[in-house]
């Protein structure tokens, strides 16, 4: 498999996988991302078994083809370069070449089999809202939730979307001392079903979707639910959270 792919493109997908995992993860494997190479493009995707991020990339290949690279490593060797484009070749024992000009490493690779499932994205998209609105909810809450309280529930976001046509959505934030209450009018139904929701969101979650919001030019943020897992599609990301489940302090 030989694959020509853009360099910005490939540095700022790389990142964004970087930031939702662990520093020292309990299982090594999650310290790779799962390359996945199909007719559709070069899909890149991460998971710290909470939390899911895929992207799919452009690429010149038809071949199709999945392992297991070492995330960091390709990414300090991709963001030095000063090239538009890189090289990425495969061969029969799961090893990556990158290249580009004169530049070259090797990277030993594994085979897919050996990562976690990533959960498979709720379907069908319920709700969007504009990028922006939702932004601005979470820079509102996201300040006033701890950092791993001991108060489970107080590690999460709340969110509701209002069932009624024109619908409402809400954010909520406590640390059990202060609580941030914020909403907006704004969205539109995907689905008939119209019925209220209420999911409690971890802050990782959160964080990483506003991380997401100032990488691309997403003017519209997807929603699609079901009883553990949220969905968000962000422009060419899509990022699956599990849900939290508690009793939340009223408001």
């Amino acid at each position: 498999m030989n694959l020509t792919i853009n360099r910005v493109d490939l540095v700022t997908t790389l990142k964004a996988m970087h930031s939702i995992l662990q520093r020292n993860p309990k299982m090594p494997i999650l310290s790779h991302l799962c390359m996945n190479v199909s007719l559709k493009g070069l899909t890149l995707a991460a998971t710290d078994l909470e939390l899911g991020l895929a992207r799919t990339l452009e690429h010149s290949s038809v071949i199709e083809e999945e392992l297991l690279i070492p995330v960091e490593p390709v990414l300090e060797f991709v963001r030095e370069l000063k090239t538009d484009t890189v090289q990425w070749t495969t061969d029969n024992h799961f090893t990556l070449t990158i290249s580009a000009d004169k530049a070259k490493v090797k990277v030993k690779g594994l085979p897919s089999n050996e990562f976690p499932a990533i959960p498979p994205l709720p379907t069908p998209w319920i709700y969007s809202l504009p990028t922006t609105d939702l932004d601005r909810i979470l820079t509102e809450t996201l300040p006033v939730i701890g950092e791993e309280d001991a108060r489970y529930i107080m590690n999460s976001i709340r969110l509701q979307i209002s069932g009624n046509a024109a619908p409402v959505f809400e954010g909520v934030g406590t640390d059990g001392h202060r609580l941030v209450v914020t909403q907006r009018e704004t969205g539109t139904w995907l689905s008939t079903d119209h019925n209220e929701r209420v999911i409690l969101v971890p802050k990782k979650t959160g964080k990483t979707i506003r991380t997401l919001v100032a990488i691309t030019d997403a003017e519209q943020i997807a929603i699609s639910l079901s009883k553990s897992l949220v969905a968000f599609k962000i422009g060419r990301y899509q990022l699956t959270s599990g849900l939290m489940e508690g009793n939340f302090p009223s408001h």
